[in-house]
């Protein structure tokens, strides 16, 4: 079953200065925070995307107090599309491999250590979901009420046509115009959070090293 919410209480406007507009991202993720932290139970892992303001994220994920939660590690993590190549230079950590391809791992940028994961396969992965029978291994299911919006977010990539490639396969993704993919981006990330933290999502996918990261194992 899934909870999502649009935590809107701050926003950025339009024409915004760079250095005030990291300033408001930064206090959106503290809001957020507090959200968080008062789940129960409290999850094992926040994931933060990294891929619209990757520095902001991993200055609140390292010098934040209110990034360290009892029980939880804050970490960021960066979807790829087609131009997901994970080497043996770039992984810092635990990988999921499903089919003998690496689909998500730790990485080392920089800034510090973060989840690199490949989106187009996680996206394909949150869209089959949708297809199991409630309460079935890997399916997604939601609560009685209206969710258009989301309904259409989790849409709005198209699975055109999937090959096999010569370094595994290759997605062909298209966007429906106008309308926004925000749920389904979280969502696809949230499966390979799952799958990071060792919960099966449905398909054959090896976690390799069951290690419980923290804040101080993410820093250069």
């Amino acid at each position: 079953m899934l909870w999502y919410a649009n935590d809107d209480r701050i926003t950025v406007p339009v024409n915004t200065v760079e250095q005030q507009k990291k300033q408001i991202i930064f206090k959106m993720l503290e809001n957020h925070a507090d959200v968080i932290a008062a789940l129960r139970p409290i999850p094992n892992y926040w994931f933060i995307d990294g891929g619209y303001e990757l520095e902001t994220v991993f200055r609140f994920v390292l010098g934040s107090p209110k990034a360290r939660i009892p029980g939880c590690a804050t970490m960021v993590a960066r979807g790829y599309g087609g131009n997901y190549r994970p080497s043996k230079g770039n992984i810092a950590g635990k990988t999921i491999v499903d089919g003998g391809a690496i689909v998500a791992h730790v990485s080392k940028w920089p800034l510090g250590k973060g989840v690199a994961w490949n989106s187009h396969y996680w996206h394909e992965i949150m869209q089959r979901a949708w297809l199991g029978s409630v309460g079935s291994v890997g399916a997604c299911a939601l609560h009685d009420g209206h969710h258009n919006d989301f309904a259409m977010q989790i849409c709005a990539d198209v699975l055109s046509e999937k090959l096999e490639g010569k370094f595994g396969p290759v997605w062909r993704w298209n966007k429906r115009p106008g309308v926004r993919n925000d749920y389904g981006d979280a969502l696809a990330m949230c499966y390979m959070g799952a799958a990071f933290d060792g919960i099966g999502t449905g398909g054959v996918i090896e976690v390799k090293t069951r290690k419980k990261y923290s804040q101080k194992d993410l820093r250069k």
